[in-house]
């Protein structure tokens, strides 16, 4: 990541680029390694690349042309435990410590940050004395936890259960045909 980063400041700091097409270049690769180095982004990295590793493995197994239905519900199962159990605050914290050495690697700032300006919060209306307002999220590290970690899993693991449950019960009704 680091040799990305610096590749993308040497192009930005490439005199030979003139023109218009060689100042957008210059420009486009100035924000794209500010991008880089960006503690959300690198958080951002190291989820996609723990999730799609995984799902990546699954993948290319149930595409072979070696495997059966009992051993592809078997691994459909593994992937979507191995998922549920990415999703907790353990393995969440894990990745935080990861993408913190990264950033040290890098001198990069570990810190979430805020998007620009803070939106004023607005009320909500509530229907009936029994409903409670929700608190909104004003912690940048919670607000990425549940609007991002969160949501990726959840739907990668809705995804991988669909799946499995489609295999699960063409194996339950073909099962007989591979013994």
């Amino acid at each position: 990541m680091e040799a990305v980063h610096d590749a993308l400041m040497a192009i930005y700091e490439d005199k030979t680029l003139t023109g218009p097409i060689g100042n957008t270049t210059k420009i486009e690769a100035q924000g794209f390694a500010k991008k880089l180095a960006n503690y959300k982004f690198i958080v951002s990295l190291i989820v996609w690349y723990t999730i799609l590793n995984q799902i990546n493995v699954t993948s290319k197994l149930l595409q072979s042309q070696k495997i059966d239905l009992s051993e592809a519900t078997a691994h459909l199962e593994k992937t979507r435990t191995f998922l549920e159990n990415l999703r907790s605050d353990q393995e969440f914290d894990k990745i935080l410590s990861e993408a913190m050495e990264i950033c040290d690697e890098l001198n990069i700032l570990a810190l979430f940050q805020l998007e620009s300006q803070p939106i004023r919060l607005r009320k909500k209306k509530t229907q009936f004395s029994y409903e409670t307002e929700d608190e909104p999220i004003q912690d940048a590290k919670q607000h990425f936890k549940f609007n991002f970690y969160f949501a990726i899993l959840d739907t990668a693991i809705s995804s991988v259960t669909e799946r499995f449950t489609q295999t699960n019960q063409i194996s339950s009704i073909f099962g007989f045909l591979y013994p």
